[in-house]
């Protein structure tokens, strides 16, 4: 194995952030969340409409992140194959 140097390990840190910002963050800001949900105030809990509000934001949310881990294990098990042809 190589041995890394602190500024190749910073520049590979820095580079993994950056592609978890743009394939994370960004469509789940615009493809979650969405332009059309409001801020929720500290008692969303207490008013009806905006406990349904939140509960549609979370349900997108869930499912954001089990598809991100079922696509995640698709490609994981996908490279595993090929790497053993």
């Amino acid at each position: 194995m190589q041995d890394a140097s602190p500024d190749s390990l910073l520049s590979g840190n820095l580079a993994t952030l950056l592609a978890f910002a743009v394939f994370f963050f960004v469509p789940m800001l615009f493809l979650v969340i969405g332009r059309d949900t409001g801020a929720f105030s500290r008692t969303w809990f207490l008013d009806p409409q905006e406990c349904e509000a939140y509960w549609g934001v979370t349900k997108r949310g869930l499912v954001w992140f089990a598809s991100a881990a079922l696509a995640g294990t698709i490609v994981s098990l996908a490279a595993s194959v090929l790497r053993m042809l």
